[in-house]
Order: structure tokens, then C-alpha cells, then sequence
């Protein structure tokens, strides 16, 4: 296995590392930890729930609350606290309050859902709550889309109905009864007659395009040719009416260019609430739907007329065709709906909601290495910078721990093996030194280095006498003392670099209890600034002194492991080098020096 194999691998265990932690992150992912609890909000659009069969983008649904799926005394009391947020736990969805009542544990809450996926139960969203602290989030305007231009709740108990839109048509004239008991929270009773609801004209009121209007009804008597909705301009209108007990809209293009849809299978059961809608599209289709269904489709031979005159709920304008009965959540769009829109409407808002089931209240989740990872987020948001200067320095230390660590590991793995290969050759020779030139090479090899070094100094002193090859007692000496620095210089070799994990294992934990003390005294110091020991003040303190403490050990105890292992492993090296140049000087001296007195008397009468 070679060096680059050995990186790959090392680094593929620090990636799974670093994917174990993400998916920890991930698996503990809570949008805020400031709120201390959520439900899961699933979007049911299979035949078991709303059975939609087309998707739908943004659609204002209604959450209803109620004690069956909300603890109401961990919210605050305006329900300011409510937060709702995509399935990707990041995302905030714009949201607003019809009403609450803390006392009698019920809201109703208006959504813009980010997706509606047909026939399936994988859409979702969370809803966080559980934080005194929260301030008010709500955005009226924002839960409904730019084609929406007027929505009515009725929730008002007096004055004017209000519109929830961004353009604010609101109604400038009213004549009939608000905060009644309705379908959805409160709503607004009209009793025939001049009763009506006028909103002025408005440039955003242009539906020559196309149109959607919607609204719970409910019938007590039978109509006389009542009007939902009524919009003229000279010899032209639209009207959306209720003739006895059926459901009609009447175009007019012209004098003569009139259009009425048929009005069998529009009837409606009086003195019961139904949803009805009516959507039409410019040289399009124009369909009726009751409580979902699209009970009449036909295609406009005329285009829709322009008009600009005011719009009147429940009447005319002259006050001859006056609604008797009650409405709620009445909207007006600039543009045809979609059935599946028509559907998640109806399917949200209905006695019996079937688009939205509500899961179990879920605190924030931890156990085993989740939990740790969730609070080691905690703790490293509140680190100081005098913390993370700490910190920094520490784990700067620890990269050039791991990188020595890594590439120490590397090597005595070559070593290891470069020594298995030569080892066993050599044993088996008899005279090392003549071995030497079958050896072959073994670079990585600190015995093999030895080996040539000492054969450099047989070759270089070696003498030969009648033939024979022989040492004398000083050149042996020389030759134990080579073998002895070779030796010496390999374990230096082995050994550098193995200072920085000692300053890793007992520098650690200084620089932990460094930034520690640092940390309290922060802490100490916040807290003479605000004058009092509240959470806030000694929390960021005590943060930094954890954080640093924790990334002192995580230093140290590494450190420490690894320099165990290194030295160990070192050991037994400079075991096998020892042993080798004691077997190589024995095996020398036994073959090399036994004429060596004869080469001594030669040299000395030479000298003389």
C-alpha cells in the first residue's frame, strides 16, 4: 500500500467524520432554539384527505387550533410566539391571526402553504411556538399572493369590513350585522332589503383578464334573484347570484350579448353553510364550483366586459336584489383559480378539515452524539472573540498535530515493511558483508541504511593478507562506532517532529485554562456592567470558558494518544536497528578478524 493510498483512506475516515457531524446537525436541525417546542403540519391531498389531483403554489390555508393539537399554555397570549416554517426547517412562511382565545383553547390562523403537491402526504411545515420572549410576527398582507385583491375575514365587531390584502380595498360603504358566529371565526349577516357591502373603484380591481370570487354562504330562506356579487358599467356586468336555492353567474358584454349559466345541479342546501366560487378566464373557460366541485363549466363566446365601477357584495347598486343570509371569507382574485386552488380552499376552511393533520408537540431532540453536537453549537454561537482567539490558536496546533501524526504513521508503515523485506535476506546469510552486493535496495529501510553505511567503512578499511581479507581491532572499533552514530541518527530521524505533540499534550490544557479564566472573567465583568447575575449577561462568559476548556482537551487528549502510540511503535523499530548492528558487528568480528595480528606486525615493520 503505498503513501497516496494511505492520504486517500486517512482522508475518507475525516470526511465520514465530517459527514457524521452534518448529518448530526441536520438530524437535531431546529430553526430557533428560542422556541421551545413545534408541530409537524402535513399537507394530506391523497383520497384519504383532500383528494386533489393537481398541484397549487402559495395557497392561503387556515390552521385551526384547538386544545386536541395544541398545549395553548405554552403560547403567549396574542399568540405572537407562532412562528411557521418550510420542511427545510429555514425557510419563515408568512402567516397571520384571524383569532385566538386563550381561555377557550381555539385559533385560526391563515398560512400562504409554500407547496401543494397532488395526490401525496410528503408536503409539510412546522409550527414553533413556546417562546415568552417572541415579538409579534404576523404579515396580513404578505399571506396572500398580488392576484388576491380583496379578502374579507369579517372579523371585525364594528365599522367597515377590512381587506387583509396589500391593496386595501376596504369597504366604503356597509349596511348589515358583523360579529356573528360564522363558519370561519366571526362574520357578517346581511338581511335583503338595502343591505350591501360597496368597494370603491380601484385600478387593482381591473378583472377583465380574469376573475375569481369565493366566499362561504349561507342561505336561511330562499333567494328572490339575491346577488353575491354585482359589478356593472353601462350596458355592462358580471353577476354572481343565488336564485331561490341555485347557484348562477350572469356576464354582460352588450345589449344583446348576454351569458347565464344553466342553474340545474347548482342547488345549494338553505340554512347550511357552503363554499362557493366562481372562476372565470378571459375568451376562456368560466366554471362554478360548490364546496370544491366544479358542478358547471362552459366556454366564453364573449370576452369578460372591462369594468370600472364599484363592486357590491350581497345587493345592487340601486339595492333591488339584497342576499339574505350570512357570508365569511370572501375573496375577490384578478385571476382565475385553478381547481386544485378552488379544492385547498374549500378542504382547509371546511367544519372538517381535511388538507392539514396536525402532528404531536416535539421538544428539541437530542441523545447520544445528536445531543452533544446540538449543544456544541449552542455553546460556540455564544463565544466570545476573546474565546475564539483561544480557540483558534488551539486548533491551529491540533491541524499541525494531525498533519505530523498523519505523515508519522505513513512512515513507519514503509518502514515496517521495507525492514520485513530485508531482514529475512540478510539472516540468512552467513557473511553479511559479502551479502552486500546481492542486497538489493531498501531506501525506506533504517536497518538497510545501516547496513550500507556500515559496508562503506569495510570497503574503505578492509585490508587483505595472503589472500585474506581481515580487520584490525581499531578498524573494528571504528566500525562499532559507525554502526552506533547510524543507529543514533535513525532514531533522531523517527523521533523529530514528535516535540510538537508534547507541546500539543501539555500546552493543550494551558491554552484551555487560558481562555477559561479569560471566560470568567468576562463573565464577572458583564455582570458588574448590567448590575445584576441574569442568564444573559454571564451566559457568552461562561460559553467561551466551556468552549476553550473543550478545545484544550480535545488538543491534549489526541495528542496524547497518538504520541503513545508513535513512541511505541518507535521503540520497536530502534529495537529491531539495535539488535541488527550488534548481529552485524558479531558476525564481522567473527569472520573478519581472526588474522588481524599478522596485518598489525606487517604494518608496524613498514612503519619502522
Amino acid at each position: 500500500m503505498d503513501s497516496r493510498l494511505i492520504r486517500f483512506r486517512l482522508m475518507g475516515v475525516l470526511l465520514a467524520f465530517l459527514l457524521l457531524g452534518l448529518w448530526a446537525g441536520e438530524a437535531c436541525a431546529w430553526w430557533n432554539e428560542e422556541w421551545g417546542a413545534r408541530a409537524k403540519i402535513t399537507i394530506d391531498t391523497t383520497t384519504s384527505g383532500a383528494d386533489i389531483h393537481a398541484g397549487a403554489d402559495e395557497v392561503p390555508v387556515l390552521v385551526r387550533l384547538h386544545s386536541g393539537n395544541l398545549d395553548f399554555s405554552r403560547i403567549k397570549e396574542d399568540g405572537s410566539d407562532i412562528r411557521f416554517v418550510a420542511a427545510d426547517d429555514k425557510a419563515m412562511l408568512k402567516h397571520h391571526i384571524e383569532l385566538i382565545d386563550i381561555t377557550d383553547e381555539m385559533a385560526l390562523i391563515w398560512v400562504r402553504a409554500p407547496k401543494i403537491t397532488a395526490a401525496s402526504k410528503a408536503d409539510f411545515f412546522w409550527m414553533y411556538y413556546d417562546n415568552r420572549k417572541a415579538p409579534r410576527a404576523e404579515d396580513p398582507k404578505g399571506t396572500y399572493d398580488k392576484n388576491y385583491v380583496t379578502v374579507f375575514h369579517f372579523s371585525e365587531t364594528e365599522g367597515m369590513p377590512k381587506d387583509s390584502t396589500g391593496y386595501g380595498n376596504n369597504a366604503s360603504a356597509f349596511s348589515g350585522s358583523l360579529g356573528l358566529p360564522a363558519m370561519v371565526g366571526k362574520g357578517v349577516t346581511l338581511g335583503g332589503g338595502a343591505d350591501k357591502i360597496v368597494i370603491q373603484s380601484n385600478p387593482s380591481l381591473d378583472i377583465s383578464g380574469g376573475f375569481t370570487f369565493s366566499a362561504w354562504v349561507r342561505a336561511n330562506t330562499a333567494q328572490a334573484d339575491a346577488y353575491l356579487l354585482y359589478r356593472e358599467e353601462g350596458d355592462k356586468a358580471i353577476t354572481v347570484g343565488i336564485d331561490k336555492t341555485r347557484l348562477y353567474c350572469r356576464l354582460k358584454s352588450g345589449k344583446e350579448d348576454t351569458l347565464m349559466t344553466p342553474v340545474a345541479n347548482s342547488e345549494i342546501t338553505l340554512g347550511q353553510w357552503h363554499h362557493v366560487a366562481v372562476s372565470s378566464q378571459h375568451q376562456g373557460k368560466l366554471v362554478l364550483y360548490i364546496d370544491g366541485k366544479d358542478i358547471y363549466s362552459i366556454d366564453l363566446s364573449p370576452t369578460l366586459p372591462n369594468l370600472s365601477g364599484e363592486i357590491v357584495i350581497g345587493n345592487d347598486s340601486k339595492g333591488g336584489h339584497g342576499f339574505a343570509g350570512d357570508l365569511d371569507e370572501l375573496t375577490i382574485s384578478n385571476t382565475a383559480r385553478a381547481k386544485p386552488w378552488v379544492q385547498a380552499l374549500f378542504s382547509s376552511q371546511s367544519p372538517k378539515p381535511t388538507l392539514l393533520s396536525y402532528g404531536a408537540s416535539e421538544a428539541p431532540k437530542g441523545g447520544g452524539m445528536l445531543e452533544v453536537f446540538g449543544y456544541l453549537i449552542i455553546v460556540f454561537k455564544n463565544t466570545t472573540i476573546s474565546g475564539w482567539s483561544i480557540i483558534a490558536i488551539t486548533l491551529v496546533i491540533l491541524g499541525f498535530c494531525v498533519v505530523l501524526f498523519i505523515d508519522k504513521i505513513n512512515t513507519i508503515r514503509n518502514i515496517i515493511r521495507a525492514n520485513d523485506k530485508f531482514m529475512p535476506l540478510i539472516e540468512e546469510s552467513e557473511d553479511y558483508y559479502g551479502f552486500e552486493k546481492q542486497s538489493g535496495e531498501y531506501p525506506s529501510s533504517p536497518v538497510y541504511r545501516i547496513y550500507k553505511q556500515g559496508c562503506r567503512v569495510l570497503n574503505d578499511r578492509m585490508r587483505t593478507i595472503q589472500g585474506k581479507k581481515v580487520l584490525t581491532p581499531k578498524v573494528m572499533s571504528v566500525f562499532r562506532n559507525e554502526l552506533e552514530k547510524g543507529a543514533l541518527r535513525e532514531g533522531q530521524k523517527l523521533n523529530n517532529g514528535l516535540i510538537l505533540l508534547t507541546i500539543g499534550i501539555t500546552g493543550g490544557p494551558f491554552l484551555g485554562l487560558l481562555g477559561t479564566v479569560w471566560g470568567v472573567m468576562n463573565t464577572f465583568a458583564a455582570m458588574a456592567q448590567v448590575g445584576e447575575a441574569n442568564i444573559m449577561a454571564i451566559a457568552p462568559g461562561i460559553a467561551s470558558a466551556l468552549a476553550c476548556t473543550l478545545t484544550g482537551l480535545i488538543l491534549a487528549i489526541p495528542a496524547l494518544f497518538g504520541y503513545n502510540y508513535l513512541t511505541t511503535k518507535i521503540k520497536d523499530i530502534m529495537a529491531d536497528v539495535y539488535l541488527f548492528t550488534d548481529e552485524f558487528a558479531i558476525n564481522v568480528e567473527a569472520n573478519y578478524t581472526e588474522d588481524a595480528h599478522k596485518y598489525d606486525f606487517i604494518e608496524e615493520r613498514r612503519t619502522a
